[in-house]
């Protein structure tokens, strides 16, 4: 009996003696100690800093690296970046923050008792110039569309100007066509007027503060093909069964001007489906001879013709006689015979 009793107190005192070198053996693993280095090159939406596990706490350093916020004590949770492992320095970039706006960053090792911070290092980002978007294009005819943009961050300076920018080539700037529209942050939106058919365009929104211009990203778009642009020459050569005439093509709105001339009739705004000729194709200046006359009043246009249609010049109205009639009406011009 005694000797079982000897074996239980030898067990028990062994069990003891392992139980207080686990816990001494635990007891001697601390939390990392780690330092912040100062804050440099600061912008609108960035930074640099770094740090150094000076102790791993007599355990491996898994993870280490910078964590930040706008409020005080920051966490591997919140916005971090992972800089390795291990004991020593290490340093990194930290992005995406919002200009003109203080945070507050730590530095953090981890090892497998747990996590250490560093104290605070306070920085304020820099004022930046306007961040924005382009909506995409719409309304879009042969001379003309909408677009507009939104103003996310004003770079914590207000925005003096703001509208659209737009060209036939990449990255428009206020350089280039432009419309401006307001001040301020938000959305706004405006017409882009003056455009040409069948043409493919480039557009970006832009916003100016005291700090300099952004741009919103850029959209493409191309304006739809619309009737040629003509106008009508007024009409010499007369004579009693003959006249001259012609017109001139300015634009043919994105699409090749196929039949071009003039056409005529004894009644107001002949068509080509009257008497007509036919002077060539494409833009620019044409002339036209009216053969098989009578007497009486005359009416001429000249047509141009693409894949959109046929568009009409202005209307002249003239007397093939060979004699001079002095005579006027409102709003057409009267011709007479030379």
């Amino acid at each position: 009996m005694k000797t079982r009793s000897k074996i239980f107190i030898i067990n028990f005192s062994l069990l003891l003696i392992l139980i207080m070198f686990n816990c001494k053996k635990e007891d001697s693993i601390l939390i990392p100690t780690v330092s912040v280095s100062s804050v440099t090159d600061v912008t609108g939406t960035s930074a640099s800093t770094g740090g150094e596990v000076i102790f791993d706490g007599g355990a491996e350093v898994t993870s280490r690296g910078i964590c930040w916020g706008t409020t005080q004590n920051p966490t591997n949770v919140d916005s971090h970046l992972s800089c390795g492992s291990g004991m020593g320095s290490f340093s990194g970039s930290v992005s995406g923050l919002n200009p003109g706006t203080i945070y507050y960053l730590r530095t953090y090792a981890i090892n497998a008792i747990g996590t250490a911070y560093s104290g605070h290092a306070t920085f304020s980002t820099l004022a930046s110039i306007p961040v924005l978007t382009t909506t995409e294009v719409s309304n879009i005819t042969y001379t003309s569309g909408t677009c507009g943009g939104s103003i996310t961050n004003d770079g914590t300076s207000p925005v003096l100007e703001r509208g659209i920018c737009w060209q036939t080539s990449q990255n428009p700037t206020i350089a280039n066509s432009k419309i401006a529209n307001g001040t301020g942050s938000g959305t706004f939106t405006g017409s882009l007027p003056g455009l040409i058919g069948g043409t493919t365009y480039y557009v970006r929104a832009y916003a100016l503060n005291s700090i300099g211009i952004g741009y919103g990203n850029q959209v493409t778009f191309k304006t739809n093909i619309g009737l040629p642009v003509i106008s009508t020459f007024e009409p010499f050569n007369i004579t009693g069964s003959s006249a001259s005439s012609g017109g001139n093509i300015t634009n043919d709105c994105g699409s090749q001007v196929t039949a071009r001339g003039v056409c005529y009739s004894p009644l107001s705004n002949p068509t080509i489906s009257d008497y007509k000729t036919v002077d060539g194709t494409g833009t620019g200046v044409f002339y036209s001879n009216m053969t098989g006359l009578v007497y009486g009043y005359w009416f001429v246009r000249a047509y141009a013709t693409n894949s959109a249609g046929t568009a009409y010049g202005n209307e002249y109205y003239f007397f093939p006689m060979d004699i001079i009639i002095i005579t006027g009406k409102t709003n057409q011009t009267k011709i007479t015979g030379q």
